[in-house]
C-alpha cells in the first residue's frame, strides 16, 4: 500500500513540472510575450521624367561632327553633315558656330547658338545661308530643364535680310514637355523626349501645332509632326563616327 502511494506522488510531481522541494507551493514561471517589431514600409519616391536627359552638350563642343538623314513623305533627304566650329561673334554676341553641309550640294549653312550647359538649354540666334541672313530677337529658346507637364512661353521676332529685301514676323510659342516615349522610325527604336509646341504668327488667333521627339542621350531629333501628322522621321544618324 505504501508503494502505491509513493508511485502516485512521483507521477504527480513529474506532471506538475516540479522537482522535489521543501516548499509547499510550486514556482510559476511568468510567460514573456515576444516583442513584435512594427513593419516599416519603404518610402517609394516617384520617378519624375525630366527632359534634361535629351540635352547633349557634346553637339555644341568644338570638333564634334554628326551626320543625319530624314524621311520626308516617301523620300529620304540628303545626308547632312554638321560640324561644331570654334566660337565666333554673331551680330555682336559670342556664339557656338555649327557648319551644315548637305550631301551633293555646294551650299553651306552656318547656324549660331548660345548654349547654357548648366541650365540645359540653348538659344538659336540665327543663320547665314549664302547671301541671306536670318536672325531672332531674342534668340529662339529651347529648354530641357523641364519636368513632365511643365511648359514655357516665348515671344520673338524673326528677321530675314536678303538681296530681295527685309522681312519681319513676330511669333508667340508655348512649349510643353509631354514626357518620354518609345518611338520607332526607319533608323530604329528610340526613347525620346516629346515636346508639344503651339505657335501663332503676328497675333493670329489660330495656332499651328508642332510635335518634336528628341532622342535621350543623343539630343538628335528623331521625329517631327505638324498638326498631328508625321512629316519627318530619322533614317540614320551618327555622332563622331558612332551610330546612334
Amino acid at each position: 500500500m505504501k508503494k502505491k502511494v509513493l508511485s502516485v506522488v512521483v507521477l504527480a510531481t513529474v506532471l506538475s513540472g516540479c522537482g522535489s522541494s521543501s516548499s509547499d507551493s510550486a514556482t510559476v514561471t511568468p510567460v514573456v510575450e515576444p516583442v513584435v517589431e512594427p513593419v516599416v514600409e519603404p518610402v517609394v519616391t516617384p520617378v519624375v521624367e525630366n527632359a534634361s536627359v535629351c540635352f547633349n552638350e557634346t553637339l555644341y563642343k568644338e570638333g564634334t561632327e554628326y551626320i543625319t538623314a530624314y524621311k520626308q513623305g516617301d523620300k529620304t533627304s540628303r545626308k547632312q553633315k554638321s560640324a561644331a566650329l570654334e566660337n565666333t561673334s554673331f551680330r555682336g554676341q559670342m556664339a557656338t558656330q555649327i557648319q551644315v553641309m548637305s550631301e551633293d550640294s555646294l551650299a553651306m549653312e552656318f547656324n549660331y547658338f548660345s548654349v547654357d550647359n548648366n541650365e540645359k538649354s540653348y538659344s538659336f540666334l540665327g543663320s547665314n545661308v549664302n547671301t541671306t541672313q536670318i536672325y531672332y530677337e531674342p534668340g529662339l529658346l529651347s529648354r530641357f530643364n523641364l519636368d513632365k507637364g511643365e511648359s514655357y512661353e516665348q515671344t520673338y521676332t524673326s528677321i530675314s535680310n536678303s538681296p530681295y529685301g527685309r522681312e519681319e514676323s513676330v511669333y508667340n510659342t508655348h512649349v510643353t514637355f509631354a514626357g518620354i516615349e518609345i518611338i520607332t522610325v526607319p533608323a530604329g527604336t528610340y526613347a525620346a523626349c516629346k515636346f508639344d509646341i503651339k505657335t501663332n504668327q503676328d497675333g493670329s488667333t489660330s495656332n499651328s501645332t508642332f510635335t518634336t521627339w528628341t532622342g535621350t542621350g543623343s539630343g538628335i531629333t528623331i521625329q517631327i509632326a505638324v498638326d498631328e501628322k508625321v512629316t519627318e522621321q530619322l533614317v540614320e544618324a551618327e555622332i563622331n563616327g558612332t551610330k546612334i
